[in-house]
């Protein structure tokens, strides 16, 4: 099972601003109104497709964003640690990453912790949880858990012929 299922465009949007480049800003806002007229396009039909487009855009790039925190602090944290030594920016992406994760799940959670003690044992959480997904990954001699799935909206997901 991949750790996170993308449409193309949260791909291209998350790819963008993970390059932490002059252009990655105005990339993913390309991305983001040209995603956000293909979805107006497909609601001409109803009442305010653009503002229901842009909603529906601004949710989804959220979410694509915290998905790849989540790739950086839980699925891939390995390579992560090890890419940090030499970079500036994913130095960067996975200190966001981590401080935004814990305020969305604090924030938006029931717990009885204050906020330092939830994310120092969210952040080791997730560090439990990436060491057993590499371990199943190296025993399963497979990497699937750990590659993202980029798909097109309503593509289907093929069973293998052992699950049918």
């Amino acid at each position: 099972m991949a750790p996170v299922v993308l449409a193309p465009w949260s791909a291209a949007l998350l790819l963008a601003l993970l390059a932490q480049r002059r252009w990655s800003l105005p990339a993913a806002g390309v991305v983001c109104a040209v995603t956000t007229g293909r979805i107006a396009g497909k609601l001409r039909g109803t009442d305010r497709p653009w503002r229901h487009a842009v909603r529906l855009t601004a949710n989804r790039a959220v979410v694509t964003l915290l998905q790849g925190g989540s790739l950086i602090t839980r699925h891939w944290w390995p390579l992560a640690a090890v890419g940090c030594l030499s970079s500036s920016r994913l130095r960067r992406a996975a200190a966001v990453a981590a401080v935004a994760d814990v305020v969305c799940e604090y924030r938006f959670g029931e717990t009885g912790l204050d906020p330092l003690r939830y994310g120092v044992a969210r952040r080791l959480d997730d560090l439990a949880y990436g060491v057993g997904v590499w371990l199943s990954a190296v025993q399963g001699r497979s990497t699937a858990a750990l590659r993202p799935s980029v798909r097109a909206p309503g593509r289907r997901i093929r069973r293998p012929e052992s699950a049918r």
